[in-house]
């Protein structure tokens, strides 16, 4: 068989085998933390499920289905594993370690709908891919590249020599859980909305933001309706909270009076925005209408 893109191949594993005639755990990616080493510091969840009702969402599929390429990967798929992303796909959870910018640590956690069997048969047709073992935890190796695991509804997937401290991490039941630091910020997280992320700043990063020093980042995003997001900065304390606020506020004003926001019409939407000090916090609101975000797409799409 002609060896399909790398993409394609990618793809495939990403969903293969989740489901395994079990049913899938769906949403809010919650249940995906005890899944993730002890030493994630952030984490990225998308709730597929409830964000494909909105019209971001199949705005996004549309440009997705633009590209050749993933046209071609997402036909495939729907053809010989009987895989819909539209349809079948329902949490994406990501978790990073200190080294984010690396990726090298990443784990990704996929739930969703899938005929595992098929899509599995997909995969090795178009990869390498060979059985391995880890405290007696059977899990794949694909190309050398990445390593996937499957469980009951749902996926896991590394990159390769990867895989054994996931699973060192669940023996030892030493998940993002028993991360006491992160757990405090994720508390404060609005889990049931389209988007979350909960970011703990490394220590080498922490003085960048504005030069004051920012211990996490939790933020929530809601498309149900427009776009209403909100943006929680942890700051080390009140003053610096409130010195972060002040100057944030001054750039908003700043921006709101710029020539080129007043020509692209996005005064009112900026005028959406919202900054305020909370104790040691700094708490930033978007609450956009769908004719503001349209015209947000709009502008973006022709810089695209």
């Amino acid at each position: 068989m002609k060896r399909v893109s790398a993409h394609i191949v990618g793809a495939a594993v990403l969903v293969a085998g989740l489901a395994l005639a079990q049913p899938a755990q769906a949403g809010n990616g919650r249940s995906a933390l005890a899944r993730l080493p002890a030493d994630t510091a952030m984490v990225l969840t998308i709730n597929v499920d409830r964000a494909k009702r909105s019209g971001m969402f199949k705005d996004v599929l549309a440009m997705a289905q633009k590209n050749a390429d993933t046209a071609k990967g997402l036909d495939l798929l729907k053809a010989q594993a009987q895989f819909d992303v539209a349809k079948d796909l329902k949490t994406v959870v990501i978790g990073f370690d200190k080294d984010f910018q690396t990726n090298e640590h990443a784990v990704l956690v996929v739930e969703g709908n899938f005929n595992a069997k098929k899509i599995m048969k997909f995969a090795k047709a178009s990869a390498k891919v060979v059985d391995a073992k880890h405290r007696g935890v059977h899990y794949y190796k694909v190309d050398k590249d990445a390593e996937v695991m499957f469980g009951k509804g749902y996926m896991i997937m590394t990159k390769g020599g990867h895989m054994d401290r996931v699973i060192d991490a669940q023996k030892t039941h030493k998940s993002i859980t028993s991360n006491k630091a992160f757990m405090r910020h994720y508390k404060g997280a609005d889990t049931g909305k389209d988007f979350w992320f909960v970011g703990l700043i490394p220590p080498k990063a922490k003085n960048q933001m504005m030069g004051m020093s920012l211990d996490a980042i939790v933020a929530s995003v809601d498309i149900a309706k427009g776009m209403v997001a909100k943006i929680r900065l942890a700051a080390a304390d009140a003053a610096t909270a409130q010195s972060m606020a002040t100057m944030m506020q001054a750039g908003l004003a700043q921006s709101s009076n710029d020539q080129t926001v007043k020509t692209l019409g996005l005064q009112s939407a900026l005028k959406k925005v919202t900054i305020k000090a909370n104790a040691a916090n700094v708490d930033v609101g978007v609450n956009l209408n769908d004719a503001e975000l349209a015209k947000i797409k709009n502008i973006l799409k022709a810089f695209m």
